[in-house]
């Protein structure tokens, strides 16, 4: 089954007019809004709305000791996010409400259960995701997103938004081809 919706995008916000389609009783309102994206004036916006000089003023105003500890966890965050799939399996949780099983997203997601299994033990090392093993037979182990990761999530309603506004030059070349 395919979706299209209509947005209108400005450059802070999306305004997403009249969705009400339901996939698998997950509204796609209900996916946007739990990523940072809703109706109207209450949109949320990365970084306060903050341009890089302010944010780079902001930067400045720490102390010493904790402009060291931001930027180490800054890098310690990119380095995670940059690993193979991390994105990947942040967003499935950033647009579901539900727990996900080890399952589901090996499927979903087409990553190899080792590739899998080490992603998701980095993500709960991080503390951005919890783990709940239940005592069944076939074992369920399912893992959702803690209140850290969920702060990360409008940060995928952004991208989203991003690419309706723009597209990778060289992404459309490889479709192309």
């Amino acid at each position: 089954m395919v979706y299209t919706c209509n947005f209108e995008v400005s450059k802070y916000r999306a305004v997403v007019p009249e969705l009400a389609i339901d996939s698998g009783n997950k509204s796609i309102v209900g996916q946007l809004r739990r990523v940072g994206v809703t109706r109207g004036d209450d949109t949320p916006t990365l970084g306060a709305g903050l341009t890089a000089k302010e944010a780079r003023t902001l930067r400045n105003t720490l102390s010493a000791e904790d402009r060291e500890r931001v930027e180490t966890t800054v890098a310690g965050l990119l380095d995670l996010l940059g690993k193979t799939h991390t994105l990947a399996i942040l967003s499935a949780f950033a647009f579901t409400d539900d727990p996900l099983r080890f399952s589901d997203l090996e499927s979903d997601l087409d990553i190899a259960p080792n590739t899998l299994s080490t992603r998701l033990r980095e993500l709960t090392d991080a503390g951005l995701l919890t783990r709940c093993q239940y005592d069944e037979v076939p074992p369920r182990v399912e893992y959702e997103p803690t209140p850290k990761a969920e702060a990360l999530f409008p940060a995928f309603g952004h991208l989203h938004i991003w690419v309706i506004e723009h597209e990778l030059d060289e992404v459309a070349e490889t479709e192309a081809e």
